[in-house]
């Protein structure tokens, strides 16, 4: 198998995947039935990449292993990248790596001292088998989770919360999802703010659009804050096209809502690990829309 195809199959190359591989192996064993750490890793990319059980046992297993063996490996692997994620996603901690920050976003929009872009997005769902399964329906009438993210310039995650259901609006995941008090000290040190959209509310550390600009001065800054925002809808559109079990277009998830909170974890950490290793981004053909929240 050529390295174009294996990207194409699994997201990550070789040296990424076996790197993963073996970073997991302590977490995990081999199948009672003989399937080894690197087929129960490389099993979970496909199946994130694809969103389908059934392809995968046909594609990686060659229909030898049941779908209930396959749930197990997903599951193993997918709760062993969780316990990953602190390490794969994290805000820096030093005032060098905040400043690499603020030079990202000045260099692709000319706005100073931006140090992250947060925006959330939704992951579609079936109708959650649970007795509050109205909170999960979005203002689309869609079923699905509200994914709130941060990431810089580069399309580095930098903080994710999955954990609200499609009703919650976007400045309420932000209100209560700690990252506002956790880099308040840092932030406000290296006078650094987040950008958010006009669906946020205007904070010390949190910048949004003006909504009805007027003056020259407004309307250059409004696209400024377009331009570096804009990162976070890429970095949405990246970790989507990559990992088509996160879009609709792979079908609907069919799992518990808090399963599919560590369905997005995961991709957004073998996203920053991607990333880490030089893997190239893939064609976007998925979009997010651009509308905030009323």
């Amino acid at each position: 198998m050529s390295e174009r195809e294996f990207i194409s199959r699994f997201r990550l190359n070789r040296v990424a995947a076996m790197s993963l591989c073996s970073e997991l192996k302590p977490f995990l064993k081999a199948s009672a039935n003989g399937y080894s750490v690197q087929m129960q890793v490389l099993s979970t990319l496909r199946f994130l990449s694809i969103g389908s059980f059934q392809y995968v046992l046909a594609d990686v297993f060659h229909a030898k292993v049941s779908q209930a063996t396959m749930c197990r490996f997903f599951n193993s692997v997918l709760s062993v990248l969780m316990q990953l994620a602190h390490k794969y996603i994290k805000y820096p901690s030093t005032e060098n790596q905040l400043l690499e920050i603020q030079q990202g976003f000045c260099e692709v929009s000319g706005f100073s001292n931006v140090v992250g872009a947060i925006d959330c997005t939704h992951i579609i769902i079936n109708k959650p088998a649970v007795p509050d399964w109205f909170v999960y329906i979005n203002r689309k009438n869609k079923f699905s989770i509200n994914v709130q993210m941060v990431c810089d310039a580069d399309l580095k995650v930098l903080d994710v919360v999955a954990r609200w259901p499609g009703s919650a609006h976007d400045a309420f995941i932000w209100s209560l999802c700690g990252f506002e008090h956790c880099l308040e000290s840092r932030i406000l040190s290296h006078h650094g703010y987040l950008l958010g959209n006009s669906g946020y509310p205007l904070k010390r550390n949190l910048m949004t659009p003006f909504s009805n600009p007027s003056l020259p001065r407004e309307y250059i800054y409004n696209e400024k804050h377009r331009k570096a925002r804009g990162a976070v809808e890429r970095c949405f559109s990246v970790i989507k096209s990559r990992f088509r079990a996160l879009h609709d277009t792979g079908g609907t998830l069919l799992y518990s809502p808090n399963k599919v909170c560590k369905m997005v974890v995961a991709p957004a950490v073998l996203h920053n690990i991607c990333l880490k290793y030089g893997v190239e981004n893939p064609e976007i053909d998925v979009f997010e829309d651009e509308d905030p929240e009323p």
